[in-house]
């Protein structure tokens, strides 16, 4: 691979540094790889994956359905507060190193109430 050209090096380096908003966001679409793994052993959930490489495999969607099947996945892997409390962090941290300085952050509840998963609003501070 050629080295990197001064005016590309600068671009990246002016895209990196600009503030950006990311918009519309699922927070249970937003986990890591490795995140995922860690949450299904936390919780003695089993994974589709037997290795994190088959699981970067998966994220080459070739419909609808294949993106549904990996997300459903990653709802599966999150039970408890703690689980939500890391995935937010490591996105807030990811984004921030990304540049982002206003996300539109979702959370849809109704991906984990048919588990017994609720939502307790009091627990909620803004």
């Amino acid at each position: 691979m050629a080295p990197r050209s001064e005016p590309d090096f600068m671009l990246a380096e002016f895209m990196t540094a600009m503030p950006k908003a990311e918009l519309h966001v699922h927070l249970e679409g937003a986990i890591e790889v490795a995140d995922m793994f860690r949450y299904a052993q936390r919780n003695e959930v089993n994974l589709t994956w037997g290795t994190e490489n088959e699981l970067c495999a998966a994220y080459t969607y070739k419909n609808l359905g294949d993106f549904l099947a990996l997300f459903w996945q990653g709802c599966r892997v999150l039970t408890t507060r703690e689980d939500s409390y890391d995935l937010t962090l490591a996105y807030l941290r990811r984004a921030h190193a990304q540049g982002v300085v206003c996300a539109e952050i979702l959370y849809a509840p109704q991906n984990f109430l048919p588990r017994g998963i609720t939502v307790d609003h009091r627990s909620v501070a803004i």
